[in-house]
């Protein structure tokens, strides 16, 4: 009888948040190509428009990656990414909503 770890090791969001712990710089790229996707996608459906959201989503790195730098790494390893991630989207999306010009 075999018995499931409640935590696998080979999540991806564990990895880099463990890559970003090792080395900001060397693994954010993957973390922007792991979620660009999706989070235009979360942003679109939110704004309905496709231009203003690729301009979101990319507030969103540049929000993130600044945030990173002032985590100590620790905390970057202990990161729940995906929902972190969602999160500055989601406060950013509704940001630009609320403030579009007319």
């Amino acid at each position: 009888m075999a018995i499931a770890c409640a935590i696998s090791p080979s999540d991806p969001d564990e990895l880099l948040a463990g890559a970003l712990a090792r080395d900001l710089d060397a693994a954010f790229e993957r973390v922007v190509i792991a979620y660009r996707v999706r989070i235009v996608t979360f942003v679109t459906r939110m704004l309905r428009d496709d231009a203003r959201a690729e301009d979101v989503a990319q507030d969103v790195f540049v929000r993130a990656y600044r945030a990173l730098q002032t985590y100590p790494p620790d905390r970057r390893a202990a990161l729940r990414l995906r929902s972190w991630l969602y999160a500055i989207a989601h406060n950013l999306t509704r940001h630009t909503v609320r403030y579009a010009p007319p």
